[in-house]
């Protein structure tokens, strides 16, 4: 799980350093040409000048770039968090490693959400193999063929909406974890962020 998280924060990093540099390149149009004479005939000045006239020329929108920017880091949380659904059924699977065992509740959303899945694949993504590949592991599971290494968990996190608190609740509670949201905001490194003592 944590290198999922790794890989989350280093992209939104990367997204973050982005509007760093977006902003470091508006400042460019701000130099005023008398300050760029100053060090005329320097190696400095040719690439300055080289660079502020790409400024120009370039008519950067920065809200299109930022507002895109906003809307990567959003869908890049909604991929982390369906890995992290993902990763954590797979995990649960391995270590009981029979279907049969696994919690009624996750049990009966694989065989709900696979044949939700089956009946329109290209709405969710997939192809005609990815079909047929659900139903043999699905088949698999409900005849309790053992080992049981592999279940469903893509098609255990399809969304229909954008994942707003109820929607990751509910993605969370169909492998078994209730109160996500609840638990998040009593912890106390959230809490210290807001500034506040109450979970609400």
């Amino acid at each position: 799980m944590s290198v999922l998280f790794d890989e989350y924060q280093k992209d939104i990093n990367s997204a973050k350093t982005s509007v760093d540099f977006i902003s470091s390149w508006d400042a460019i149009g701000g130099i005023k040409d008398e300050e760029i004479k100053v060090i005329e005939g320097t190696e400095s000045h040719a690439i300055l000048v080289g660079i502020k006239e790409n400024f120009i020329s370039f008519k950067i929108d920065q809200n299109i770039i930022r507002g895109g920017l906003i809307l990567y880091s959003v869908g890049r949380f909604e991929t982390y968090v369906k890995e992290l659904v993902q990763d954590i059924c797979d995990r649960y699977v391995k270590k009981v490693g029979e279907f049969d065992k696994l919690p009624k509740e996750l049990k009966a959303n694989l065989i709900s959400y696979t044949g939700q899945v089956i009946q329109d694949p290209k709405k969710y993504g997939h192809g005609d193999r990815g079909v047929q590949s659900f139903i043999n592991i699905l088949s698999n599971n409900v005849n309790n063929v053992k080992p049981c290494d592999k279940v469903n968990t893509e098609c255990i996190i399809i969304t229909e909406s954008n994942l707003r608190p109820k929607i990751l609740s509910e993605l969370f509670e169909r492998i078994g974890a209730t109160k996500v949201i609840e638990r998040s905001c009593a912890q106390a490194s959230l809490l210290t962020f807001f500034e506040t003592d109450s979970p609400d």
